[in-house]
């Protein structure tokens, strides 16, 4: 048994795909709701124990030795928050270049509440033409699941708002930090 699957095992979780998401050789994963730094360690063994190799993006305040050297080794990318308008062409970028890519993001930005989703991931994957890979944490559930994949139609609402309408019934790590998104 790989050794995500163990930890996972051990820590209660289940891992859930309705389509094999592996088929996909680039896509851009959002996770929701993002309250806790264990999202990532929750997500990331999650994606491992599906084998997928996945890229995220983290603060580049992060980044100092000897931290960057881990960080770089499981995927990560420093992300300068001071310069968001750049970002997503960058990204968009890095992913055109690779002939295998996903990258993970969280649509809130952070683990604080907020009203509205960056919608960087939206223009992303619309921009580099690969699907959107919808997956959520249920904390009192311990459910890791991956949704089915879409291709943005460039109608942003119409294509999120069944991700939303899931997430509604979701529980995250700290209730108190996720607020349905308004956008």
């Amino acid at each position: 048994m790989p050794l995500s699957s163990l930890l996972l095992k051990l820590l209660g979780w289940k891992v859930e795909t309705e389509e094999d998401v592996t088929k996909y050789k680039k896509a851009v994963l959002i996770m929701a709701p993002h309250t806790s730094i264990y999202d990532f360690i929750i997500g990331w063994l999650a994606l491992k124990k599906l084998n997928v190799k996945a890229k995220f993006l983290i603060k580049k305040e992060f980044f100092f030795f000897p931290l960057s050297i881990i960080l770089k080794s499981l995927g990560a990318i420093p992300v300068d928050r001071g310069d968001p308008k750049n970002l997503p062409r960058y990204l968009v970028k890095l992913i055109n270049k690779s002939s295998e890519m996903w990258l993970i993001i969280t649509p809130e930005g952070t683990r604080k509440p907020v009203k509205n989703w960056k919608r960087g991931f939206y223009y992303i994957a619309d921009s580099a033409q690969i699907p959107i890979i919808p997956s959520y944490l249920d904390y009192q559930k311990k459910i890791a699941h991956v949704l089915p994949a879409f291709y943005p139609t460039g109608n942003y609402y119409s294509d999120i708002q069944p991700f939303i309408d899931i997430l509604a019934n979701v529980n995250a790590r700290n209730k108190n930090n996720f607020v349905l998104p308004k956008n």
